[in-house]
């Protein structure tokens, strides 16, 4: 979680006032301000709604306190809220287009441990709802699933990897869980073009699970 170091450096980078945060963040100015005058212990879904906006913005967080702008075509994140920036960053990147998400390495156990049931949950239906495509290379005990079993192939447990990679539109992100998270994401055409191909080769030779059980709330 960011603090208010990082809050005030970045909008100083961004040249943004404590109104324009408020207005972009959706968060009340009073809030921002209190949050910045360390007034009060703010709650962590306000700290993160100013986390994603300002990270949008172009802003990376470092530890101890550190702001910088994003490299354009390289942008890492690192710390508890890593997992969560990429899976926003999936959606935000894909929502006005639709496309294809492709997922390498998906421990879906350990992702509905680390963001929550509910919340992988949502979304798979705004991912949905956008027209956003989705195929997941799994392991073979893999046992949960977040989407439909059409979505899915088996990878052989030699060739799993514990880092998952996620291709969307000219991206190309990894991500390690332990022993903390951290994110790196890679903005470039031709990479992820690459990345797509070596993906479809392993998908076109790969079987569907034998066995899953769908976490998705059904329609009554």
């Amino acid at each position: 979680m960011i603090d208010d170091k990082q809050i005030r450096a970045a909008r100083a980078i961004l040249d943004w006032s404590q109104d324009r945060l408020a207005l972009e963040s959706g968060v009340a100015r009073a809030t921002i301000k209190n949050i910045e005058n360390q007034c009060g212990i703010a709650r962590s879904e306000t700290v993160r709604a100013v986390q994603l906006t300002l990270d949008r913005a172009g802003i990376e967080f470092l530890p101890g306190s550190g702001v910088r702008l994003r490299n354009s075509m390289i942008e890492t994140h690192e710390g508890p809220d890593a997992n969560r920036i990429l899976v926003e960053d999936i959606y935000d990147t894909l929502r006005d287009t639709g496309g294809d998400l492709s997922i390498a390495f998906l421990n879906e156990t350990r992702a509905v441990q680390d963001l929550g049931a509910d919340y992988l949950a949502e979304q798979c239906r705004k991912r949905e709802e956008a027209q956003i495509k989705m195929r997941l290379l799994i392991h073979p005990s893999e046992r949960l699933s977040v989407t439909s079993l059409e979505n899915y192939r088996v990878v052989p447990e030699e060739y799993f990897s514990e880092h998952p990679m996620f291709i969307y539109g000219s991206k190309v992100a990894l991500l390690c869980t332990r022993p903390v998270p951290s994110v790196v994401i890679v903005k470039n055409d031709r990479i992820a073009d690459t990345a797509t191909k070596l993906f479809n080769f392993v998908w076109d030779r790969s079987a569907m699970p034998a066995f899953s059980e769908n976490i998705r709330p059904r329609d009554s």
